[in-house]
């Protein structure tokens, strides 16, 4: 996930991150990320690195789910249905109730999700 937001931030703010880049400031940043990491640094040490053998995989199975998903990411989709159900995924949804839920349940409604407005 680290190296994705740092690639997405190069191609996205390149000239600026560049501008303030200097070896000073990336040993910095290099030594309190592993200040901070310590931790799980000393567990891997003891355990010769049991964190990246236990639990990363490479899956390459339902390669288009996964295009299908990152088409949806790119157009605002892919976070509908992932984190909470949609109303038609729940069965018995409730009607929004102070200012702030209906102002969220017009806003979803005027980007043409249907809501319970």
């Amino acid at each position: 996930m680290l190296t994705g937001i740092g690639i997405a931030g190069i191609l996205t703010f390149r000239r600026q991150i560049f501008a303030v880049t200097t070896i000073r400031r990336v040993a910095k940043f290099a030594l309190f990320f592993a200040l901070g990491a310590l931790p799980l640094i000393i567990y891997n040490v003891d355990d010769t690195l049991v964190t990246f053998r236990s639990n990363m995989a490479r899956d390459t199975s339902n390669i288009p789910g996964k295009a299908r998903l990152l088409m949806d990411t790119l157009d605002s989709r892919g976070m509908f249905g992932w984190l909470v159900d949609e109303d038609w995924q729940t069965p018995v949804p409730h009607q929004p109730q102070g200012w702030l839920q209906r102002a969220s349940a017009n806003i979803s409604s005027l980007a043409g999700h249907l809501g319970t407005t």
